[in-house]
């Protein structure tokens, strides 16, 4: 816990780490100058993962030429190249924005061809500028002298110039952009190599963005994700309701399209399942509006035309969204610029929330009275259904217990008892269990309870002076009483042995 003035309002923050070496448990962070804490967010758009091992630690840093402090996390990742990482989080009004970050190579001479490793993880999971960080440190000495078992094919550097040349073509940055690509089509490594081609279309007009996706879309190393966002996100906001017609027109292959209100607002967003090309995966993608233009969130791959929509209210009341068995998520607003943004959570997180808060809503309308017919429904067919989990004893004996609680409600005591008696069986050392065999036990509606073995647990005791112990074997002798209730009295028969051991029965269903 640390304190530092993040927000430049002259009070200092609070600032609590509750694990500094794992860069996803991100700092918590609260304003107390007011009455109520504020709690201050980092940007939910950024990526965070590393996807490597790494050695890293969050720390902060006092104000120096600014008038703010900021938060910073830095690692070492991937020894045979290894890279230093340095992001830099910085407060912009709304929340703790990147505002820097730096990726410094320090290859091995004799290990330099694992660098190609780093690079595409780099492409793949941290994302265009620590790419083009990463491999501008390369350039000169790329391509690496080849170990005996590879080779590199002889436009090897062409091919780096090219994924230079798009990478910040699709950041914006025109100028670098060119300089890489003209230079592959004036002095190409080789003639013949295959990288000029790409390198003329992407020159062709590099303007247009519709243009610079339709190249994209059938040429390697180019993100189809990015290219597309980067087209619609440049239409106007009154081009919303032409969102179709402008992705036909780009060349996009749209399967499917309809709106879904995914936030609940009363205002619905468009949903699209599209293709890039031929050989891609389907993906669904989400289209919403802000003032002045379009916003193009893209949600996961999916495998078919029409995917199922499910959505419930978590706990807090926000609207959860599962596509089909795959990925549930949330149609976020920041609440500041009020910009959307994906959420996505855990693959388990939809259907263990959807059990657990069907268990609750049954519990308390059963125990407060309620209409039992309806919950014994809705509790049959969660069960029946691919969405029903338990993930742990306490929760699985939770859903038994209110399963149980509500065939006895509609009076069915017969498979009521069942149930109890395999909630006792399945769960034996929960809080639901223990209330199951008081019912089982002392409810007349029942009947005379299952016959119960109670089988010792010996623990041995090594004392100087010999003992006589025997094992217990209970029987219980049921009475049933004038009002009702059954009394449980066992009757022990001891059988003598030597060892020197102290049994202690306990009773197991």
């Amino acid at each position: 816990m640390e304190w530092i003035d993040l927000t430049g309002d002259g009070n200092d923050e609070l600032v609590i780490f509750h694990n500094r070496k794992d860069i996803h448990n991100l700092p918590q962070i609260f304003n107390v100058s007011g009455q109520i804490p504020q709690k201050i967010q980092f940007n939910p758009y950024l990526n965070y993962d590393i996807g490597l091992e790494y050695d890293g630690t969050w720390e902060i840093q006092k104000p120096i030429d600014t008038e703010t402090g900021s938060i910073e996390f830095i690692a070492k990742v991937y020894p045979p190249c290894p890279v230093s990482i340095k992001r830099t989080f910085r407060w912009n009004k709304s929340w703790m924005d990147e505002v820097e970050m730096h990726y410094a190579v320090q290859p091995v001479p004799d290990l330099l061809n694992y660098c190609n490793l780093v690079v595409e993880q780099s492409s793949a999971v941290w994302g265009l500028k620590p790419t083009i960080e990463i491999m501008e440190q390369l350039l000169d000495q790329w391509p690496p002298i080849a170990p005996a078992d590879l080779s590199y094919p002889p436009d090897i550097k062409d091919e780096w110039k090219y994924r230079l040349g798009v990478y910040h073509l699709l950041l914006g940055e025109k100028d670098q952009a060119n300089e890489y690509l003209t230079s592959i089509v004036q002095s190409p490594t080789i003639e013949n190599t295959q990288w000029k081609n790409f390198a003329k279309q992407f020159l062709a007009n590099p303007d247009s963005l519709e243009n610079v996706y339709r190249v994209c879309a059938k040429a390697p190393y180019c993100n189809k994700k990015v290219a597309l966002q980067n087209y619609i996100n440049n239409l106007k906001a009154d081009e919303y309701n032409h969102i179709v017609y402008h992705l036909n027109k780009a060349g996009v292959a749209v399967r499917s399209s309809a709106q879904y209100d995914f936030d609940n607002d009363g205002s619905p967003e468009r949903w699209v399942v599209l293709r890039h090309d031929q050989t891609d995966k389907l993906e669904f993608w989400i289209f919403t509006q802000t003032n002045d233009h379009i916003l193009a969130l893209f949600v996961t791959t999916v495998e078919t035309n029409q995917p199922k929509i499910n959505q419930y209210l978590s706990r807090s009341g926000i609207p959860i969204i599962w596509v089909d068995t795959k990925q549930s998520f949330s149609l976020m607003k920041n609440p500041i610029t009020k910009i959307p943004y994906i959420k996505k959570y855990p693959p388990s997180y939809f259907y263990d929330d959807l059990t657990r808060e069907t268990v609750d809503a049954a519990l308390n309308a059963l125990l407060a009275g309620g209409e039992p017919y309806t919950w014994l429904n809705q509790l049959l067919i969660l069960k029946q259904s691919y969405q029903f989990t338990c993930f742990n004893d306490f929760d699985c004996a939770r859903f038994y217990y209110a399963l149980g609680l509500a065939y006895e409600r509609t009076n069915q005591p017969s498979k009521a008892l069942e149930t109890y008696w395999s909630l006792w069986k399945k769960y034996p050392s929960t809080p639901f269990t223990t209330l199951a065999r008081l019912k089982i036990e002392y409810n007349p509606i029942y009947g005379p309870p299952p016959t119960i073995t109670y089988t010792p647990t010996n623990t041995a005791t090594f004392t100087p002076t010999p003992t006589n112990t025997g094992t217990i074997t209970s029987t219980p002798t049921i009475t049933n009483t004038p009002n009702g209730t059954i009394t449980v009295v066992p009757t022990n028969t001891a059988t003598q042995y030597s060892p020197t051991t102290t049994p202690t029965p306990e009773a197991y269903p």
